[in-house]
């Protein structure tokens, strides 16, 4: 019997250890992650929805000058684009190619693309988003390995125009 109650009293010391060791005090406590703000999520970016005439409104956070100006049409029907711009000349350029839409594994719309005539393809991939009611396109260059996330050194939006403006040479 005394046996017994030796083994009873260490039994009651050690949980009486553990039940103070297991306790948390307030200087111990992590603090609770902040809860990231609802967003509304935009339209998904498909070959329907990116379908049209679209006007780069800001690059990099800064508008572009009434003298800089890029206009890009989808088309959804061949999955094609024409794109006007100025950025890399005094005149207006036309180029012309395909692109593709897919998701990745985080499911992010990655919008890729060549140019015709052998030019090859755009030298990156984009992250595409939309806001909710289709107006604005938000590009974020992809980093050199998607797998890491995106490049912020450039990022795009573009506006939905109802069509591109007719240039004279």
């Amino acid at each position: 019997m005394r046996l017994f109650r030796e083994l009873l009293g260490i039994a009651m010391v050690a949980l009486a250890i553990l039940a103070t060791g297991c306790h948390k005090s307030e200087d111990n406590k992590q603090p609770k992650p902040t809860p990231k703000p609802e967003v509304e999520p935009g339209i998904a970016v498909t070959y329907n929805s990116i379908n049209g005439a679209w006007q780069l409104y800001t690059w990099n956070d800064k508008e572009l000058t009434e003298d800089t100006v890029l206009y890009i049409e989808f088309k959804q029907k061949d999955h094609s684009f024409e794109m006007w711009d100025n950025l890399n000349s005094m005149y207006m350029v036309q180029t012309t190619g395909g692109f593709a839409i897919k998701s990745d594994y985080s499911n992010r719309y990655i919008l890729s693309g060549w140019y015709d005539y052998g030019a090859g393809d755009w030298s990156s991939e984009y992250s595409v988003s939309m806001d909710a009611e289709g107006d604005y396109m938000y590009w974020v260059r992809m980093a050199n390995d998607n797998l890491i996330g995106e490049d912020d050194s450039d990022k795009m939006v573009f506006k939905k125009i109802d069509n591109i403006p007719a240039f004279n040479y």
